[in-house]
Parts: C-alpha cells; sequence; structure tokens
C-alpha cells in the first residue's frame, strides 16, 4: 500500500533527455557526449602545457607536446572504436563493412579497454622515441582522464545508454532505448548505473589529486608513474562494482565481461606497479624519482640534457642559416 501510494506521489523518471546541445538537423548536430570528449582533451592539452612551460616533464617541448597531444586523440578514437567492435561485435571485423564503420564515430560505440590499451602503447612508444618523460606526463594527467570519465558517464546517461538492470526503487528510470531488453514485455524502470559510474569517476579524480599533494610522501609516491597505477586499479575496482547494476549481454561465469576485464586491469596495474618500482629502486638513479618535494617540485636539469642538445643545435643552425642570408644580401648590395 505505501509502496503504490510512494509511486503515486513519485512517479518513476522517464528519460526523455535530448542528446545534442545543438541539432542542424535529425542526425547531426553537436552533442553531449563530444562535449564530454572535447573538453577532456583540452583540459589535457592545458595541463601538460602548464608543465612544459615550467619544465615538469623530462626532455618535453611545446613541438613534442603538441603531437603526443595528436597520438593521444588518435588513440582514443582509433582504440575505443576498435575495442567496441573486438569486445561488443567480433564479427563485424570479419567484414569490410564493419572495417568501414569503424571511423563512422557518429553511430556510437566507443570501449574504455581499447583506449586504454592504445593511448598507452601509442604515447609511451612516442614518449621513448623522443626520450620524452612519459611517466612524468601520466601523473599529470590521470586526475583529468579520472574526471573526463565521468563527464563521459553523465553523457552516457544523457543518451539513454549503458542503462542498468530492473530496479523497484524509486530513483528507477525508463529508459526508452531498453526497449530492446524488455522484462515479461514490458519496459520496467532500470537503475541509473551511468550516474554510479560517473561517481566512482569523480572520487577516483579527487583521490588522486590528494595523493599528489599530501605529505610526507612514501617512497612509492616518489616513483613517477605512480598515479597511473592507482588510476588503472581504482576504475577496476569502480567499474566492477557499479558493473554488478549494469545491462550486460556478455557474462564470464558468475560476472559480466566488464567486470572480467575490470579485474583483470587491476592486477596488472599491480604487477606492472610491482614490476616498475623493484627496477627503479635497484638499478634507477636519482634522476629517475621524484625530488623529496614531489611531483611539482624543480627537476634536476640533467633530465632535460637532450631536449637542452636539440634546441641548442637548432639554435646554432638558424644562426648560420642567418649568417649565410645576410652574406647573400651583403653580396647581391655589392654588385
Amino acid at each position: 500500500m505505501l509502496y503504490r501510494l510512494w509511486h503515486q506521489v513519485f512517479p518513476f523518471y522517464r528519460h526523455d533527455l535530448d542528446p545534442f546541445v545543438v541539432k542542424f538537423n535529425d542526425q547531426i548536430g553537436i552533442r553531449w557526449y563530444s562535449l564530454a570528449y572535447i573538453a577532456g582533451f583540452l583540459m589535457i592539452y592545458g595541463v601538460l602545457f602548464k608543465a612544459v612551460r615550467r619544465r615538469r616533464i623530462p626532455n618535453a617541448d611545446y613541438e613534442r607536446l603538441e603531437e603526443a597531444c595528436l597520438y593521444l586523440i588518435a588513440s582514443v578514437i582509433i582504440g575505443g572504436r576498435l575495442g567496441y567492435y573486438v569486445l561488443n561485435q567480433p564479427k563485424q571485423l570479419l567484414t569490410w563493412h564493419g572495417w568501414a564503420e569503424l571511423p563512422q564515430v557518429w553511430h556510437g560505440g566507443m570501449a574504455f579497454f581499447g583506449a586504454a590499451v592504445a593511448v598507452f602503447l601509442f604515447e609511451y612508444y612516442f614518449c621513448r622515441a623522443n626520450k620524452v618523460g612519459f611517466w612524468h606526463g601520466a601523473d599529470r594527467i590521470m586526475w583529468v582522464m579520472a574526471y573526463a570519465l565521468g563527464f563521459g558517464r553523465v553523457a552516457n546517461f544523457i543518451n539513454g545508454e549503458l542503462y542498468g538492470v530492473p530496479t523497484n526503487g524509486h530513483w528507477g528510470v525508463y529508459f526508452p532505448v531498453a526497449a530492446i531488453d524488455l522484462v515479461n514485455g514490458q519496459n520496467v524502470p532500470r537503475h541509473p548505473e551511468q550516474l554510479y559510474a560517473a561517481l566512482t569517476h569523480f572520487i577516483l579524480g579527487c583521490f588522486i589529486l590528494w595523493l599528489l599533494r599530501r605529505k610526507p610522501r612514501t617512497r612509492f609516491e616518489r616513483m613517477p608513474g605512480f598515479t597511473l597505477f592507482y588510476f588503472l586499479g581504482g576504475y577496476g575496482i569502480g567499474r566492477f562494482l557499479t558493473d554488478f547494476w549494469r545491462q550486460e549481454h556478455i557474462w564470464v561465469g558468475p560476472i559480466n565481461g566488464g567486470q572480467a576485464l575490470s579485474l583483470a586491469m587491476v592486477v596488472v596495474a599491480v604487477l606492472l606497479a610491482r614490476v616498475r618500482f623493484h627496477r627503479i629502486a635497484t638499478r634507477g638513479t636519482p634522476l629517475d624519482w621524484y625530488p623529496e618535494e614531489g611531483h611539482d617540485a624543480e627537476l634536476p636539469l640533467e633530465c632535460h640534457a637532450f631536449i637542452d642538445e636539440v634546441q641548442a643545435k637548432r639554435r646554432a643552425e638558424e644562426s648560420r642559416r642567418g649568417e649565410e642570408r645576410a652574406q647573400r644580401r651583403g653580396k647581391s648590395r655589392r654588385r
């Protein structure tokens, strides 16, 4: 009786949000989901730009920063799209039509796990090839990544996608697109799992910021890249928990596919953290650690030796060319 009375006063919310911020026609416009990506990329660029200007990333300059950001954008899109099809529609990749669908991002379908692998591989290779401090840069942006993922989940809610399992709770939401998952032929209220996931991402971002600022610091927190492992482990734990309320169609025993990948991510984060810490502790030099003051302290000049040498050669070459142009102009005037 009380349950029926409650829902007469406070009925279930029926999702009717428009995924477009600005719509040019029925299919083309600016979506909230795209704004989450754009805001995330701009925040990452801004944070890295400030770090490069203050020389807090070894051997980084503005030219390499722009190249790294282009790699980031490309790897997120390519890895996210490819990961989505590998995990959800692998048979599509056996056809030409499936591969032609990959660049059509406006049709939707991105997978975090695919994007994470692609970003790590692309950026690590780029930084190694250019002697840029990959781990230092990662510590700068992990909290931004967490917040960007949180806003992405809010955008998923606005889109009405990635909804949760049925619920009788008064916070349940009727999602129109859930018509493909009817219960006894009816669309039923579901957990707004997108918002649960967004909350875990925002908490993770706050936690990483706290780690970066807290004092005194542990020896592990003086290792460049330590927030990357916290991010991977924290995301995996949060995703594993919230996926209990997520509507899934792929199962691995008693848990769904997302939870299985989340547990694997936690294990990988722990193993990589142990391997990297042991390697630096046993084979590293003082330059391989952050200063006692933390990640925002000034780095030794030796950390920028490569880029300083490159810039010195570039200035010398520009000076030589300038002198040659001046000599040619002088000769032409005498004639």
